[in-house]
């Protein structure tokens, strides 16, 4: 019995002992990485890239309406928008003004929203509330900008609490006008006014 656990423990530490073969090596893992989507597609007119009109993205976790669409007018001519912005020419007869922004707020079913609109510049502001059509509007006035030479154009147009359209303006003196739609963010149905006031 003795001689039987003496053997036992010998066993032991030489298996103990031997060397085990080396562990295949396999690369890592690879953490992938995923870029967070928006919302949704926001349609940009191509021509705003060139006039250093842009959208500013800053604090979007907490803006509860995002622009969905924005596009632009030169002489308040209709005939060279893109093709998906034609449709919004519904009902909307003050669309071929050709020195003011508009602005159009949406649940985020599609309903329009009588929001406040501001347009600010680096000495003012002024507020709008939309039109029968559904549209705020204001016009825009100053001198002109050269994007081509890095200059962007004074104002910014923003539905209260949305993100804002910056750069606006009347490139080389040439009346432009500006349209943009915002959208509720999905992420903000449900909470009540009372929260988001809390929340702001």
């Amino acid at each position: 019995m003795r001689r039987g656990i003496v053997l036992l423990l010998l066993s032991l530490i030489l298996v103990a002992c031997v060397p085990c073969p080396p562990c295949p090596e396999y690369p890592p893992t690879a953490t992938p990485v995923v870029p967070t989507p928006l919302a949704w597609d926001v349609k940009l007119d191509a021509r705003l890239d060139a006039l250093n009109v842009s959208i500013d993205w800053t604090g979007k976790e907490t803006q509860r309406y995002w622009p969905i669409a924005v596009w632009m007018t030169y002489d308040g001519n209709w005939g060279d928008v893109p093709d998906w912005a034609k449709p919004y020419l519904t009902n909307f007869p003050e669309a071929g003004g050709d020195h003011n922004v508009f602005g159009r707020c949406l649940d985020q079913y599609g309903n329009a929203l009588d929001k406040t609109f501001l347009l600010t510049w680096p000495d003012g502001a002024a507020g709008r509330t939309p039109e029968d059509s559904g549209w705020a509007n204001a016009p825009i006035y100053g001198g002109a900008y050269y994007p081509d030479a890095g200059e962007v154009g004074a104002y910014t147009w923003e539905a209260l609490n949305g993100l804002p359209v910056t750069g606006i303006g009347m490139p080389y003196a040439r009346h432009t006008s500006y349209f943009i739609v915002w959208q509720e963010q999905p992420g903000y149905a449900g909470i009540s006014n009372v929260d988001m006031d809390a929340a702001r």
